[in-house]
């Protein structure tokens, strides 16, 4: 009986061990946009807006607060991915349960230099423009913002929730069109 109950309790401990990788994991197309925009978790992050199958070509974007795996951002292309979605077994409390790993990049388009676009500069008191050494955002995103910087200033100061109109500029910089 001791010898049955220890195969017994063997077989249950080899089986409770295997991995299922393949369903914790799928290959998903993405399409990411040509902007990031601001969000807050943990702390404040610069957010890739993507649009995951079905939601591919719709208006709306998602946030997505973690890198993507071997892929290179660059700010003014939009990218057709195709990538690997994986869950994360134990993410840390501040941390996403999903992370992604390019697999290729199937399609880069260059947007034309006059797309606008809006970018989140306060939101629920959280505000992410930093003046270090001339204005940016998260000090990630040099910022140009031409004869608006006094109101843009007082908005911030001001409102709970600001919005700047933007275009792409010099390298990795965007330049102020509008503030709501």
């Amino acid at each position: 009986m001791k010898h049955i109950l220890t195969l017994v309790l063997l077989c249950i401990c080899l089986f409770s061990c295997t991995n299922d990788d393949n369903e914790d994991s799928q290959t998903v197309n993405l399409k990411v946009n040509h902007y990031r925009n601001t969000g807050v978790g943990e702390g404040q992050y610069l957010t890739l807006l993507i649009q995951e199958e079905e939601a591919i070509g719709s208006s709306e974007w998602s946030r997505l607060y973690s890198p993507i795996e071997d892929f290179n951002y660059v700010p003014g292309k939009i990218y057709d991915l195709t990538v690997e979605k994986m869950k994360v077994k134990n993410p840390p409390a501040d941390g996403s349960s999903i992370r992604y790993k390019l697999i290729s990049i199937n399609n880069t388009e260059d947007v034309d230099a006059d797309t606008t676009f809006e970018i989140d500069l306060k939101s629920n008191g959280n505000n992410f423009v930093r003046l270090d050494s001339g204005f940016s955002i998260l000090n990630e995103i040099e910022m140009d913002c031409n004869l608006l910087c006094d109101e843009m200033t007082q908005k911030l100061e001001a409102q709970d929730r600001v919005i700047g109109n933007f275009k792409h500029a010099f390298p990795n910089g965007i330049v102020l069109l509008a503030i709501n």
